[in-house]
């Protein structure tokens, strides 16, 4: 959940032993480690975590579908010792994991793009990571309240998570929709809940200024250019409704 935040690079070398040693299981959802983070981050954690003898409750998996790839498919890194109850029973396939007819064309096009990925990683984390940093240095510069979330810590480039103070974010939203600008108040898979993000409470944060709270994404295409003017468009925006 992090990911929504951009603060996708938690620190999983620490957190790791803490849940071990409460006998609690592991799980890292790799989302876009593969594209977007060197393997000293959270991805080469997960495989130390895998590869130690006595670290037999961990799990880690990736999601295809969140850097260009299919939906529907993933891949998932068990540790040994591990024993997984199936949702789905039948056929046994999977090493009994998940039982059903494999959907080839997913995980073909799950390796393709996972190798697209990796191949494009050192263009999108400098390309994509300056449009990222100019917009949000615009921002800072005709906004000068805004607060960047998580940018004390190693951040996801393509993500900018904006606290803007005073500016109700549903009303934001609705007003950059309208000058093509797109941007999010939460994470997607809790699209249209009511209540504030775990994450964000876990943050400290109460939920009026998690209500403030605004998340821009950028994808392998960004440029500067498109930042600069998304960056204007914003601080014009908000200047209109306070």
């Amino acid at each position: 959940e992090q990911e929504h935040i951009g603060a996708g690079l938690q620190h999983a070398r620490q957190m790791h032993p803490v849940a071990l040693a409460a006998g609690e299981f592991s799980h890292w959802l790799l989302l876009v480690g593969p594209a977007k983070v060197e393997r000293t981050g959270i991805g080469a954690a997960v495989d130390l975590a895998l590869s130690k003898r006595n670290h037999l409750r961990t799990a880690g998996d990736r999601l295809p579908h969140r850097i260009g790839g299919p939906k529907g498919v993933g891949v998932l890194r068990v540790a040994g010792g591990v024993t997984l109850e199936p949702l789905i029973h039948g056929g046994g396939q999977e090493l009994g994991r998940r039982s059903g007819t494999h959907d080839v064309a997913g995980i073909v096009g799950m390796a393709a793009v996972l190798e697209a990925a990796i191949d494009d990683r050192s263009r999108f984390r400098a390309e994509v990571g300056a449009a990222r940093e100019r917009f949000e240095g615009i921002l800072r510069e005709r906004l000068e309240d805004v607060a960047v979330n998580g940018a004390a810590d190693d951040r996801l480039v393509q993500h900018a998570h904006l606290r803007i103070p005073g500016v109700d974010a549903e009303t934001l939203l609705i007003r950059l929709d309208a000058e093509g600008v797109h941007a999010a108040a939460g994470s997607a898979c809790h699209s249209g809940a009511l209540q504030v993000s775990h994450v964000l409470a876990a943050m400290g944060m109460t939920p009026e200024v998690a209500a403030e709270c605004v998340r821009f994404s950028f994808g392998w295409t960004s440029t500067v250019a498109e930042a600069e003017k998304a960056a204007a468009i914003v601080a014009d925006v908000v200047s209109s409704l306070r």
